[in-house]
């Protein structure tokens, strides 16, 4: 078994298209997106999932029972850093406020590793609901953003 960390080992891009009706990405799709890990804390992706349970109790127990319902996909929150230079300010210029695409995840295989065919990715299809300033604080400038997605599907093999 060999586990791994987050730090140094996963990666995030902003991909503006992917072709496939499965979510699954080409290598040039991935290559023709913005790789945003590099202005990422590392507390910096959250991509929580909830269901809301289905009654299935019956009169023969006082016990209730629930049964797996709909899941909610909720929101991503991506966090990046700001940079006074615009021309290198990729997080904050690519995430812009109602801005379609696909954030592609992959959770294995080097941060500084290039993307392959066959690596496994996740893929959320949606749109950036909102890219919202950071307070001010003792810390570098950072913004908030929010990815509202309508599709996922994860351990996708990335297509050549």
């Amino acid at each position: 078994m060999s586990r791994k960390g987050t730090t140094g080992e996963s990666r995030a891009w902003f991909v503006p298209t992917i072709a496939s009706g499965t979510l699954a990405p080409t290598v040039a799709e991935i290559t023709a997106g913005t790789d945003i890990t590099p202005y990422m804390p590392r507390n910096g992706f959250s991509a929580p999932k909830s269901h809301s349970p289905i009654d299935a109790s019956d009169a023969a127990s006082r016990q209730d029972k629930n049964i797996p319902g709909n899941i909610s996909a909720g929101e991503i929150t991506l966090i990046g850093y700001r940079d006074s230079v615009t021309a290198d300010d990729d997080f904050y210029t690519t995430l812009v406020d109602d801005t379609a695409g696909y954030i592609v995840v992959r959770p294995f295989g080097g941060s500084s590793i290039a993307h392959a065919a066959a690596q496994k990715v996740d893929v959320y299809k949606g749109y950036i609901a909102v890219r919202a300033k950071n307070p001010w604080g003792d810390e570098a400038q950072k913004v908030t953003v929010t990815f509202s997605y309508e599709a996922a599907d994860e351990d996708l093999a990335v297509l050549a």
